[in-house]
């Protein structure tokens, strides 16, 4: 629902440029409807509802339409991919020395797509060589700089796709990760930038603002500002080496929260007692 709600606000404050073929706007428009059915219907059947955010829990909480009960639980990382995004991180004087701002996702609106272009400017206006790296755009390199109007700048690197066992040393030698997501049920991507070592600043929105919540000073910038995170990602470029070390060292601490072991025994431990609770109800319906 929060996502379909962002697409409605999204289209009302800023349209796409893109005009399209009306065929193609009529089936996409088709599909969400559909899947916005499908989905609703889910949620008002099941006997388990298992959201990654607490902003998914409270928005369904006060609708009566919905009986089941939720349960929180986060998205994670394995115990291996978290060790190995840590070791592969070069050393934070390094990286500093880089000046490089990564980010993880699909290219599109929902992403800040939008956005990137000013936050780049704004980024560039107080550290000229800083590079910006985008990974797993799943959109070819043209696009994306098209997008982003600085032509072919050496400073942009995309790279559409990529095996996930390379990711680690894909981050080696970032300096800061940016994630202006306007929506998300958690944001693995955040995750696995801080379990790299990199200080990753996000839009306040759910999922980021639960995984942040300890450096929300620090790391959160009100939604859709993208003047703030650009402003907050350049002093981070500037911190000193043991600042800089410091806060990298706590972003490694929040990813080690998500671990994907931890996670599903908890899920398996929820769904055992909603079973059993569903058990208890038939047979008392029986009686």
């Amino acid at each position: 629902r929060l996502y379909h709600r962002f697409l409605h606000e999204s289209s009302k404050l800023e349209p796409s440029q893109k005009e399209g073929r009306w065929f193609g706007h009529l089936f996409h428009r088709f599909i969400d409807w559909r899947a916005r059915v499908h989905s609703e219907k889910s949620i008002r059947t099941c006997d388990l509802l298992n959201l990654p955010n607490e902003d998914e829990c409270r928005e369904l909480s006060t609708d009566p339409t919905v009986p089941a009960p939720a349960i929180v639980e986060p998205y994670g990382l394995t115990d291996g991919f978290l060790n190995d995004l840590a070791a592969a991180a070069a050393p934070a004087p390094v990286r500093l020395q880089k000046q490089k701002v990564a980010f993880i996702g699909m290219w599109g609106p929902r992403k800040g797509s939008r956005e990137w272009p000013s936050i780049m400017t704004d980024i560039w206006a107080r550290h000229p060589a800083a590079e910006f790296v985008f990974l797993g755009t799943m959109f070819e390199e043209a696009v994306v700089r098209a997008e982003l109007g600085f032509g072919n700048d050496r400073r942009i690197i995309c790279q559409p796709t990529f095996p996930a066992c390379d990711l680690p040393l894909l981050l080696a030698d970032c300096t800061i990760g940016l994630f202006p997501s306007h929506i998300e049920g958690f944001g693995l991507a955040l995750i696995e930038q801080l379990a790299a070592g990199l200080p990753t600043i996000a839009y306040d929105v759910p999922g980021p603002h639960q995984i942040l919540e300890t450096q929300k000073t620090r790391l959160l910038t009100p939604a859709r500002d993208s003047a703030a995170i650009a402003s907050r990602a350049a002093d981070l470029l500037s911190l000193p080496s043991a600042g800089y070390e410091t806060l990298s060292r706590s972003c490694v601490e929040i990813a080690r929260r998500y671990r994907w072991q931890e996670i599903a025994e908890n899920t398996i431990l929820h769904y055992r007692t909603a079973l059993s609770s569903l058990g208890e109800r038939e047979s008392g319906s029986q009686s």
